[in-house]
């Protein structure tokens, strides 16, 4: 697993983090629906291109859909920088979203099984990708007597990752970087009985190598040798004007085939 025990902190990063910081301040002055949505809009429209992410976009959809029309990867790219923009003004708005996540029920096949091996007090890791905003997955989960866990990546911008990872911890059970400590706090509170979630469609250099949208893609596979149940969940955006819902499916399966279809 790579390890991203650093803290990289340039003049350039630290104009990136105040303009950041200008940014959420302005949106926090809005309410809680307008301030989601201009933040969606304003990723999608003016960040998300100048930062190259939707050129990035449009690169991985062509690698992945070659044949998928230039409008449809532009209308999957635009959705996808919305919802970036969505997800982390929702993260920095804790308290919000947290009050909203009392509302949310999990449900699906592997909601009973969860249950039970809370109550059972057997570790359980949760699996995923980046869809929709975990935080509300974890936020929900953890008003429902869990004690969720989450491995996340560091920012490489030192000044911008100080203030990301006190979002990470304010919605509940603890978070781990990745990186030698990191993994080792992870791997502890698994071993103890604990529940995480982890999002695996990032690169591993040193993963196992499994398909994930019809490409070899390396990635960590853990869980098993601690008896874990694994659960694949999914958190969905739900807009009906304004109003917003979530609402987590859960799977129970092998590691192996977490990243593949539903059969």
């Amino acid at each position: 697993m790579a390890a991203y025990d650093r803290d990289r902190r340039t003049p350039v990063d630290w104009v990136v983090n105040a303009l950041f910081q200008a940014v959420l301040a302005a949106a926090r002055a809005l309410p809680y629906a307008q301030r989601v949505a201009l933040i969606g809009w304003l990723t999608r429209r003016v960040l998300g291109p100048l930062a190259g992410f939707r050129r990035r976009a449009m690169a991985h959809l062509t690698y992945i859909w070659p044949d998928l029309s230039e409008k449809r990867r532009a209308d999957i790219a635009d959705a996808s920088l919305d919802n970036l923009g969505r997800s982390v003004i929702e993260q920095y708005c804790a308290p919000d979203l947290i009050a909203r996540a009392k509302h949310w029920q999990p449900h699906g096949a592997g909601w009973q099984a969860a249950e039970a091996a809370r109550q059972a007090g057997r570790p359980i890791l949760f699996v995923s990708g980046h869809f929709g905003n975990y935080q509300a997955f974890r936020s929900a989960m953890n008003q429902r007597g869990y004690h969720m866990g989450g491995l996340y990546r560091p920012m490489n911008n030192g000044y911008v990752n100080a203030h990301y990872e006190n979002t990470m911890r304010a919605f509940g059970g603890p978070a781990f970087p990745r990186g030698r400590r990191g993994v080792a706090q992870f791997l502890r509170h698994i071993k103890g009985g604990g529940q995480c979630a982890i999002l695996l469609d990032q690169y591993f250099a040193d993963g196992v190598r499994v398909d994930f949208l019809g490409k070899p893609a390396p990635t960590a596979l853990t869980g098993r040798k601690w008896r874990c149940a694994m659960m694949r969940w999914l958190c969905q955006f739900l807009r009906a004007a304004v109003k917003m819902a979530w609402i987590s499916t859960f799977w129970s399966m092998r590691p192996s085939r977490m990243t593949q279809p539903r059969p």
